[in-house]
């Protein structure tokens, strides 16, 4: 399993800390808490996943918010609940036609 100091330094491409607390708003100090092993609020991962183009998802797991079975258990669930149809178009849609 990532810890969360993993997935900050993948998903910054190993960025300094003064790089991202200028790109997320968070203090430097704060993003040196991260990388010493301090789990950072919900809205810093969605911060630094919108500004590094990251998988927040990979990251809640990181942060210890989400467990993979979680998200297994809602994407089966939430797949086995639409129709069929809407599938389709979905794949339609995000393929062009």
């Amino acid at each position: 399993m990532t810890t969360f100091t993993e997935w900050l330094d993948e998903t910054t491409e190993n960025a300094s800390a003064s790089d991202i607390a200028e790109r997320t708003g968070f203090h430097q100090a704060t993003v040196y808490r991260w990388r010493n092993g301090t789990i950072p609020p919900c809205e810093a991962l969605f911060a630094i996943t919108r500004q590094y183009d990251g998988d927040v998802i990979a990251g809640m797991m990181a942060a210890g918010y989400m467990l993979e079975e979680d998200f297994e258990r809602s994407i089966e669930g939430g797949l086995k609940r639409t129709p069929t149809e809407r599938l389709w178009a979905e794949i339609l849609r995000r393929s062009g036609y």
